[in-house]
């Protein structure tokens, strides 16, 4: 078996981390996050039938965005107080990590077999998505 000595990842990457647009989160969105959530976008094509190879390319918008807010709620998981056993309301990495939350399980209510293929586009979804944030 050969080994990988390019730096070209061993891993499909389903969006470019160059395009974040978090202020807060972006700098924590790590390589080994990156590829974490390519594993979870395979693993849930895996769940509907589809094999990862079978995902299009270009990544459909859904897909990309489900990468997107799984690394960014896994990022402000790893960062928050809160994930230390303390609780507070005024940490703005958990309230991040709820807002994303929340947007990946709206993104996941809507996702099916063809939203891995192009076969769907996603359903119009409500904006802005806002949270009051606030400094320690």
């Amino acid at each position: 078996m050969a080994l990988n000595t390019t730096n070209v990842p061993a891993y499909r990457a389903y969006y470019n981390k160059a395009t974040l647009t978090d202020a807060l989160l972006k700098t924590y969105v790590t390589e080994d996050l990156v590829k974490e959530s390519s594993e979870y976008v395979e693993s849930l094509a895996r769940n509907y039938g589809v094999a990862p190879e079978s995902i299009s390319d270009p990544t459909p918008y859904i897909v990309k965005m489900v990468a997107i807010y799984y690394s960014y709620m896994k990022a402000a998981w790893l960062r928050t107080v809160y994930s230390l056993g303390k609780e507070t309301d005024k940490d703005s990495f958990r309230l991040k990590w709820e807002m994303y939350k929340q947007s990946l399980d709206e993104l996941l209510a809507q996702l099916n077999a063809n939203s891995f293929t192009n076969g769907t586009s996603a359903r119009k979804r409500k904006f802005p998505a806002v949270l009051g944030l606030a400094r320690n």
